[in-house]
């Protein structure tokens, strides 16, 4: 009886704050297996009870906290598909952001449909991924649409959509801005919609960024060399009970609105347009 009592206990208190144990508790000093599950390491001392439980505690709600935010963010692809989004066929391969699996991606989509792009002649789609914000800017008249991203997996990717859709877009690597010159009316960012936690935990793609960077602050900061005079930013964002991204002076000298966003159980996300 007790020893459920403080099995029972210890997981109430993992389940509030589940990312404070996984980022800086025992997983420090854990390995995990292939599955995931943590495993004690072997040159340690440990005293039975307490212990297990802890390290139960932890591989349960690892599990359940990953399949809870697991619902907003964009997956990657585990096989070579072909999948059609918005009259475009396009193909995805593994380690690639699959647009038809992920809320984040479905609210982006919705977004440009329905966003003003009055005045707009030329934009940018950072971290593409397989091209469909590319491609929807070029479908709705932009004339000038570019597009770049960190893995040349996914630049590859993303050329061959454009070819097959006929679509005169030429995708680059880049780290955001590192390798791209000129100015845009536009510039879209969907950027990773997760928390840092299950960036750091949970092997669903190829990590591409740090899991302790601000990947938004950044993205604002080189934004600024890149945009024209009356310049705007959309970008994705996902905040979570310990983690918001646009805290601090993350949109300190920004003009900012949310233009949509969607609530859940453990976190909030949205798309946010950005002028300076």
């Amino acid at each position: 009886m007790l020893l459920n009592k403080s099995k029972k206990r210890l997981q109430q208190k993992l389940h509030t704050t589940p990312h404070i144990w996984f980022g800086y508790g025992l997983t420090h000093i854990c390995q995990r297996s292939p599955f995931g599950h943590i495993i004690p390491p072997s040159n340690i001392a440990y005293s039975g009870t307490l212990y297990d439980i802890l390290i139960f505690a932890l591989n349960m709600e690892l599990r359940e906290y990953l399949q809870k935010i697991d619902g907003i963010a964009p997956k990657a692809t585990d096989e070579t598909r072909t999948i059609t989004v918005e009259g475009f066929e396009l193909t995805v391969k593994p380690g690639i952001w699959n647009p038809d699996r992920g809320k984040s991606s479905s609210m982006f989509i919705e977004t440009l449909k329905e966003y003003s792009l009055e005045g707009i002649t030329s934009a940018l789609d950072t971290g593409t991924g397989s091209g469909i914000l590319a491609l929807i800017l070029k479908k709705r008249g932009v004339q000038c649409v570019k597009a770049v991203d960190k893995s040349e997996d996914s630049v590859k990717v993303a050329n061959q959509n454009f070819q097959a859709n006929r679509a005169e877009i030429v995708a680059v690597e880049s780290d955001l801005f590192s390798n791209i010159g000129g100015k845009f009316d536009l510039v879209v960012f969907n950027a990773p919609a997760t928390h840092p936690t299950r960036r750091q935990m949970a092997e669903v793609m190829p990590t591409l960024w740090s899991p302790e960077e601000n990947l938004i602050k950044r993205f604002l900061q080189e934004w600024k060399d890149h945009k024209t005079s009356n310049g705007r930013a959309l970008i994705m964002y996902s905040k979570f009970p310990d983690f918001n991204p646009l805290d601090g002076d993350t949109l300190d000298g920004f003009n900012w609105r949310i233009i949509k966003e969607q609530k859940g159980e453990m976190s909030e996300s949205g798309i946010i347009e950005i002028r300076e």
